[in-house]
């Protein structure tokens, strides 16, 4: 279940649909889901979008507002929004800050690496 809503994330997958796919109810869902992740299905998928969006804005150079549309978010002012409210700075502000880390081979395997297991 996680490796599929993380494989799917980008697309508009809803609790609907993701019940139908595993043929479980949605109310099923949530407590499977809940139980492993410590999260409701909603705010994981959120969670495993802006951690992708996180992972292109320093592995790539491509815009915030592809990077959004790419993630699954609406739009990039959602994905702004979102990423401000979880790191405390916009898309942009956060790959200026932090992009020059990512460029480290160390840091680079470790984010390659954690990013690989989704």
């Amino acid at each position: 279940m996680i490796a599929y809503i993380a494989n799917n994330s980008s697309t508009n997958i809803t609790a609907q649909s993701i019940a139908e796919h595993f043929r479980i109810s949605q109310v099923t869902l949530n407590k499977e889901l809940s139980q492993v992740t410590k999260l409701p299905l909603g705010k994981y998928l959120k969670q495993v979008r802006l951690m992708h969006a996180r992972y292109l804005l320093l592995s790539t150079n491509y815009s915030v507002a592809y990077i959004a549309n790419y993630c699954g978010f609406s739009s990039a002012k959602v994905l702004e929004r979102n990423f401000k409210a979880w790191k405390k700075m916009t898309p942009s502000q956060y790959r200026k800050a932090f992009s020059k880390y990512f460029n480290d081979a160390n840091c680079k395997n470790k984010l390659n690496t954690y990013h690989n297991i989704w």
